[in-house]
């Protein structure tokens, strides 16, 4: 009898622990939808951050006779790794900012720039802009990954109505662009996030998830990848994430070495190497930004 009752016991614990957790886990996607909704409600994330989105950087410029299929063949190569990335429901690219060397010598003109904060749709001319540089930078490495290339597929997902975009242009040039008059932009580069929950099913934690983040050929060499990142770790803190999250193809060493070694970047737990019998040619990788909430 007594064995019965410390039986019964222990399943009555049991059943308690399993509502407990039950309990904790709406609790924690309420949360997490609120914080959301709350971090899309905000009109500009970029507010309080002024100090640091003005700067100078220092534009690379390729000779004269770097031109043609040589020239664009040395984009994907200078950008020290553009890297692809995707959030549980699309595809994005991440080109790092690390030095390599050049096979040619470039030129260097200081020139003075502005970090701007874009919600979507984007200005016509912008979104070109942004479109022309995802090709320049990353249309090789997608027609080599298992994922292809579908240029269709990239400009609806920049029209996504949660699109939210960092976008780098030189000051001289961004006052008054924000008509929608399809002027011609000269972006040297812009990220394109969104606030997700980091599971559809069982939301745990808030993320600021990097679908892309693009910088030009002539801006490369002037840290600017890795002050964007930065920056985007600074929205994401600023408005209540719990991380970072971005995802990276795994033959892009130099993308994997810049995030994991020099941003301190962890390949995430939901990651498909961390799951037996799981292919991919990618790696999601993820940073604490924020405290952990209860």
């Amino acid at each position: 009898f007594k064995s019965d009752l410390n039986m019964g016991k222990a399943k009555s614990a049991k059943a308690a622990e399993k509502k407990r957790q039950r309990l904790l886990a709406v609790q924690a996607a309420k949360r997490v939808k609120e914080s959301i909704k709350a971090a899309y409600e905000v009109e500009n994330p970029l507010a309080g951050l002024e100090p640091f989105l003005a700067f100078d950087v220092n534009t690379c410029i390729a000779p004269s006779n770097a031109v043609g299929d040589k020239a664009s063949a040395k984009v994907s190569h200078d950008v020290d790794g553009p890297a692809g990335l995707r959030s549980p429901s699309s595809a994005a690219d991440v080109p790092a900012d690390i030095v390599q060397d050049d096979e040619q010598p470039r030129t260097s003109d200081k020139i003075p720039v502005k970090v701007s904060f874009h919600s979507s749709p984007l200005p016509v001319g912008l979104h070109d802009a942004c479109l022309d540089l995802f090709k320049a930078n990353m249309s090789d490495m997608y027609q080599a990954s298992s994922w292809g290339l579908d240029l269709e597929e990239k400009s609806s997902e920049l029209r996504h109505e949660a699109a939210r975009f960092l976008v780098v242009e030189a000051a001289i040039d961004t006052d008054g662009a924000d008509a929608n008059d399809g002027t011609e932009r000269d972006v040297l580069a812009f990220v394109h996030f969104r606030f997700v929950p980091d599971d559809d099913d069982k939301p745990t934690d808030e993320v600021l998830y990097v679908y892309e983040i693009q910088v030009s050929d002539k801006a490369q060499r002037s840290g600017l990848g890795k002050r964007l990142m930065n920056i985007a770790e600074l929205v994401a803190h600023k408005n209540g994430m719990q991380k970072v999250m971005l995802t990276v193809f795994k033959m892009n060493g130099g993308a994997m070495k810049f995030y994991l070694d020099k941003m301190k970047y962890a390949i995430d737990e939901s990651s498909p190497s961390n799951f037996d019998g799981e292919l991919a040619d990618y790696e999601i990788l993820s940073k604490v930004v924020g405290k952990k909430k209860e």
